[in-house]
């Protein structure tokens, strides 16, 4: 009887570790200290509560080609003429945002459909290290519940752009039941 009992609370051990590591995998991690950064004072964005998807992405914005990439973003997230979709950039630095700030208040860049969000300490990178995949960065698209369905970058990729938006359309079918 004795090891019976000792089988079982292995067993129950060996399960809780293996769904931890699950959810890990499975759920992105975002920072609390997390400072909302807005490129202009009238966003014409829906609330990440109300969108079916969101796509996080990691951008480093000591790079001024990789804000280049915003334009991308704002041309994507406009395709999607129903507004369930959500962008929330999360953006690092090595130079306290002053080439984002200076890009943004120039009109380098013009002003974005969505806030960005700047990571101070590069926290959210550090979190989801186990997402990073060294070709697409740190881009994942995620549902209602911040589970994971897909990740990599889909705004230089057209066979994953096509997968985001088949999820993404899939999201709203499902929302809508």
């Amino acid at each position: 009887m004795e090891k019976c009992v000792l089988y079982v609370f292995f067993f129950c051990i060996l399960s809780c570790t293996e769904n931890s590591n699950k959810t890990e995998k499975d759920h992105i991690n975002i920072p609390d200290n997390l400072i909302v950064y807005h490129s202009t004072d009238s966003l014409n964005r829906i609330e990440l509560n109300s969108a079916s998807s969101t796509i996080y992405t990691s951008v480093n914005v000591s790079c001024s080609t990789c804000m280049l990439e915003f334009d991308k973003w704002r041309a994507y997230g406009k395709s999607f003429k129903d507004k369930t979709i959500s962008i929330f950039p999360i953006c690092h630095s090595k130079d306290n945002f002053e080439m984002l700030k200076y890009l943004f208040e120039s009109g380098v860049i013009k002003p974005l459909d969505f806030p960005l969000y700047l990571d101070k300490n590069n926290e959210f990178t550090e979190l989801n290290k186990h997402l990073s995949d060294e070709n697409h960065g740190l881009t994942v698209l995620v549902d209602s519940d911040n589970k994971i369905l897909i990740k990599g970058s889909p705004i230089d990729d057209q066979a994953l752009m096509k997968k985001y938006t088949k999820l993404i359309n899939n999201q709203k079918q499902d929302d809508k039941k």
